[in-house]
């Protein structure tokens, strides 16, 4: 049975949800919320104040669970604290949606198909179906733009190329991005882009600790989510 998602509705009237509203139809494994930095501290309380437990503190993400509801609060989205989106850059495109009949606010389309490259891409190295049709409902040249400017192009534009590939039948989704391809955009980004590479650090530490590390093998030894 797929895994039912269901939060307090006070949550869907103030934040902004990305990673939820999709092209196609799905149950999410969690709730992604980015938030402004600013607000850290007054939406951990709300949260909180809803029955939820810290189960994991990132530099730039909180996890929180409440029996099979999990929450994942970022305020960018980011790899071991390593940042590889700017999250203020993307508060700068937002939108009304509906989901499950309820009001949000949400991502611009173009938005969450760069989203959902670069989180498959230099985040999770499995692109998904979800990817696929994320990608390619949504991208467009404003999606290109947004990427450029985010130093997050090398991502979105293998991202294209995976979709050709899947869609001419020579791979299936889920598909997993070979190590030396995955290690080498994230050493492009890093190059390329001043916020992950003053964040970068935090990703070095992360795998020094026991919990980094479990989650490293994971990466490399996984097939799917």
């Amino acid at each position: 049975m797929d895994k039912v998602i269901h939060i307090d509705s006070k949550l869907f009237r103030n934040y902004v949800f990305f990673k939820l509203v999709k092209p196609l139809s799905y149950v999410p494994a969690d709730i992604d919320i980015l938030i402004d930095a600013n607000e850290i501290g007054k939406v951990v309380h709300e949260i909180v104040g809803l029955g939820y437990n810290i189960a994991v503190k990132d530099p730039y993400c909180i996890t929180f669970m409440k029996g099979g509801s999990i929450i994942d609060l970022y305020v960018h989205p980011s790899l071991g604290g390593m940042i590889f989106i700017d999250g203020g850059k993307l508060l700068e495109h937002v939108c009304l949606r509906e989901f499950d009949g309820v009001e949000i606010v949400s991502l611009e389309s173009y938005v969450e198909a760069l989203v959902s490259a670069a989180h498959a891409v230099y985040k999770e190295r499995i692109y998904t179906l979800n990817d696929y049709f994320t990608v390619k409902e949504w991208a467009r040249k404003e999606t290109f733009k947004l990427a450029g400017e985010l130093k997050c192009i090398s991502a979105l534009k293998l991202a294209v190329e995976i979709n050709e590939a899947i869609g001419r039948g020579f791979i299936e989704a889920p598909y997993k991005i070979p190590v030396i391809i995955w290690a080498k955009l994230l050493v492009q980004k890093m190059i390329s882009d001043p916020l992950t590479k003053l964040t970068s650090k935090n990703l070095v530490s992360s795998i020094g600790g026991k919990r980094g590390l479990k989650l490293l093998v994971l990466k490399f030894m996984r097939e799917s989510y």
